[in-house]
């Protein structure tokens, strides 16, 4: 019995001490921020990054060491405050400032940040529309106003325009499509837009809009270019159960004159399971399509649509 008692006063004191030892480490680091060695702080700043959520005393000497001189140091400070996400809220305003740094490696590192952190501050996400002008830094702050979402809806105008460059128009698809309805405007504009590739990404974007952009999607299957017929199919199928009100369109795209648009729509309506069960007559009278990728496509997706039927 005394053993025993021994071993559950261990097991209930283990997570105090290891707690306390977290905490040490946290304030040993946290000093080390300070040190006059750039190696040193490199690697303190490192060391917070790595140890997470335990680190979050450590985020006002990280806003500090931002400010370091040494580039390389400003760096593994923005990261590890990225590695704390939502934690380092309050210090998005500061970690935004980077965004004008001389360096291209700091201003990259603090976009990527942001994305992690998701701030919804108005500094932040006005510093990060600004920042879709840098060359280099532009994709990286488009990535982060998508991961910041609905929240970062003022920035739906620079979106808009991004999704005409075409360094920057993947990027700007993904992230009006992580915006939600509030982008419906903007991509529905976009998928009639006279250039096709933007109509193309424009697909990949209210994909991710979800079912509010099936309306969309559906006049997309009728676009005259195969390869925006093909991406609305997928973008279609990729929501599953959710596209199902475009069953029907998506019927009447099996008889598109192009092989690979009948078996995308195919594959969609497998996607989308039983929900799609009405566009069952028109797949069976497609099993001996003279394309081998359609009719292999077909069977799939019967299968599909029937298996929990």
């Amino acid at each position: 019995m005394r053993l025993f008692a021994m071993i559950v006063t261990l097991m209930l004191a283990w997570p105090t001490a290891a707690g306390a030892q977290v905490n040490a480490e946290v304030a040993r680091k946290v000093d080390e921020l300070t040190d006059p060695e750039t190696e040193v702080r490199i690697k303190a700043a490192r060391a917070l990054g790595n140890i997470g959520k335990d680190a979050e005393p450590a985020i006002p000497a990280l806003v500090k060491t931002l400010a370091d001189k040494e580039s390389e140091v400003r760096v593994a400070a923005a990261f590890a405050l990225g590695q704390l996400g939502p934690l380092a809220k309050k210090a998005a305003p500061d970690v935004a400032a980077l965004l004008k740094d001389k360096v291209v490696k700091v201003r990259l590192i603090a976009a990527q940040a942001l994305a992690e952190i998701k701030s919804s501050d108005e500094k932040v996400i006005v510093a990060l529309m600004a920042a879709v002008k840098d060359e280099q830094a532009g994709p990286y702050a488009i990535n982060a106003l998508g991961h910041i979402g609905p929240d970062a809806k003022q920035a739906l105008p620079v979106l808009a325009e991004s999704l005409e460059k075409a360094s920057l128009r993947q990027h700007a698809a993904w992230a009006l499509g992580k915006m939600g309805a509030a982008a419906l405007p903007t991509l529905g504009k976009a998928v009639k837009s006279k250039n096709v590739d933007v109509r193309i990404d424009a697909t990949l974007g209210l994909a991710l809009v979800g079912p509010e952009g099936v309306p969309f999607l559906e006049e997309a299957l009728r676009d005259s270019e195969i390869l925006v017929r093909m991406n609305a199919a997928n973008s279609l199928g990729s929501m599953g159960e959710g596209a199902k009100k475009a069953v029907p369109a998506l019927i009447e795209t099996l008889k598109d004159k192009e092989p690979d648009v009948r078996a995308r729509a195919a594959r969609a309506l497998g996607q989308i399971g039983p929900a799609a069960k009405d566009a069952l007559p028109a797949l069976r009278g497609m099993t001996k399509d003279a394309s081998t990728v359609v009719s292999d496509s077909v069977t799939l997706a019967i299968a599909r649509i029937e298996a929990k039927q």
